[in-house]
């Protein structure tokens, strides 16, 4: 609309032409630079080149015409090839962006993979020393601001380096596994922590556990691992 008025009012050609060139410049750097915005701003610009094409014809501007034209054709295709450009870089950019994004959620996720492995014991999965030493600790102080029981079990494998004598390493790595397991399905809750405490001793710590639930938890650990029935040619017992 701007560009009709300016056929009308602007006389000279020229100075159409310059209004046009950057009444152009201006529409498209600010509109079409949006991905979303660019077909449609395109569509006006279209138009409105149409619009001014008839203005000038019926006013019998034929010199403006032709020009305008020309100067249209040109500086709204290099406005395009800039617009392409642009969002190119911006899709580009976008695209780095995500990847780093991504990069850095699997970095954070290999991170606490990593911190998770090492308060764990590698050879049967449950916490290591270390971790039973930190949450020993927190709940020593918990339960006593709370004034809560704690109980601890203390479990020991009997007789184990005979066994790892008779049956070799594989298969006292196989017993102590065993035994984790046993431990691991009796502590049901979530609270409850079964560490591996050195060789072939684990602890089992039972917060708000009193004296005799933690008799109890022993008893059943007792019973499974007599009904797991692991062989022991070489006991005492």
């Amino acid at each position: 609309a701007t560009v009709s008025l300016g056929m009308i009012t602007l006389q000279d050609p020229q100075n159409v032409r310059i209004a046009t060139a950057l009444l152009v410049v201006c529409f498209v750097l600010v509109f079409g630079t949006g991905m979303l915005l660019l077909r449609y701003c395109m569509s006006v610009a279209a138009l409105a080149f149409l619009v001014t094409l008839a203005g000038a014809w019926m006013l019998g501007l034929t010199a403006v015409f032709w020009g305008f034209s020309y100067q249209f054709a040109l500086v709204f295709s290099g406005m395009v090839l800039i617009c392409h450009f642009m969002m190119r870089s911006h899709r580009l950019v976008f695209l780095h962006e995500q990847l780093l994004t991504q990069e850095k959620e699997h970095l954070t996720g290999l991170s606490e993979e990593l911190a998770e492995l090492s308060l764990r014991d590698a050879l049967t999965g449950v916490a290591n020393r270390r971790r039973f030493d930190d949450v020993l600790q927190q709940e020593w102080d918990r339960a006593r601001r709370q004034q809560s029981p704690l109980a601890l079990l203390f479990i020991d494998i009997d007789f184990f380096k005979a066994y790892n004598d008779h049956y070799g390493h594989q298969a006292g790595d196989d017993c102590l596994r065993a035994v984790a397991f046993v431990l691991v399905d009796t502590a049901r809750r979530p609270t409850d922590l079964v560490a591996r405490y050195g060789g072939e001793g684990f602890v089992l710590l039972l917060p708000d556990a009193e004296a005799r639930g933690a008799l109890e938890t022993a008893e059943r650990i007792r019973s499974f691992l007599s009904q797991a029935a692991i062989p022991h040619a070489v006991s005492p017992q």
